[in-house]
């Protein structure tokens, strides 16, 4: 026969076993999943802060070689060159997504400061006296 106690620690026992368990597992899962998800969003932001500079890089890069004569077609240099770079890093960007990528960081870049080239160097700037009484 069995008494009391072992009677109680069957009880326990059970308990456990059919409630808290899946309970358990049901809160590790969610935590588990919670868990990757922000991986996965930290990873990606990384990648793209990575992606950005590699695509500045390329830009760069195509720009220098195109005022030296180096290279004709600056933009599809900077394309290709960018693609080849995100590729071997394991970073893959649909051509169209790369082409709005290059496209911003030209924009971006080449229209920090203001235009100077609207005034004309041949022109004499013209400075206003001012009358000191």
């Amino acid at each position: 026969m069995m008494d009391a106690r072992t009677l109680t620690i069957q009880f326990v026992t059970q308990t456990i076993t059919q409630f808290l368990v899946p309970l358990l597992m049901v809160i590790l899962t969610y935590a588990s999943a919670q868990v990757t998800r922000w991986l996965l969003a930290r990873v990606s932001k990384e990648r793209l802060i990575l992606a950005k500079q590699i695509v500045l890089m390329a830009v760069n890069t195509s720009e220098q070689l195109g005022a030296t004569g180096k290279i004709e077609d600056k933009y599809s240099f900077a394309l290709q060159q960018a693609q080849k770079m995100l590729n071997s890093r394991g970073i893959y960007i649909n051509i169209e997504e790369l082409i709005q990528m290059v496209e911003s960081t030209v924009f971006e870049e080449f229209n920090k400061f203001p235009d100077v080239s609207a005034t004309s160097p041949t022109e004499p700037m013209t400075v206003e006296a001012v009358d000191s009484e």
